[in-house]
């Protein structure tokens, strides 16, 4: 468990044509939840072709002691090497069900 991941959750608002407002889709920082130590394993890669355009997709790993409270709603970021990674959180599970390890399984966003 070499990596410090944050994980934080959005509030946004909308505007008067619906469309959400501020920065969520660009990894800016959220309202901070929690801190832990965690390990980071990178799963998959993919190129995806949509409209004409080239879009990567990296599935994550992030496994750590039990933190309650964390939700696939929220996000997980971490830096390495300089470069901000931000998670978008799919699914929380506890393996045994003991409440000592937690893994979230997440979609990297990629720009």
């Amino acid at each position: 468990m070499r990596h410090r991941v944050t994980i934080e959750t959005f509030t946004t608002t909308q505007d008067a044509y619906g469309q959400e407002q501020g920065d969520v889709g660009r990894g800016t920082a959220g309202t901070f939840v929690a801190t832990l130590w965690a390990t980071v394993e990178d799963l998959s890669g993919a190129e995806l072709f949509a409209a004409s355009e080239a879009h990567a997709q990296v599935t994550a790993r992030i496994k750590g002691r039990w933190q309650s409270g964390i939700l696939p709603s929220m996000q997980a970021r971490y830096t390495t090497g300089g470069k901000i990674r931000v998670f978008d959180i799919l699914a929380v599970t506890d393996p045994e069900g003991r409440r000592r390890e937690l893994v979230l399984e997440c979609k990297e966003r990629v720009y």
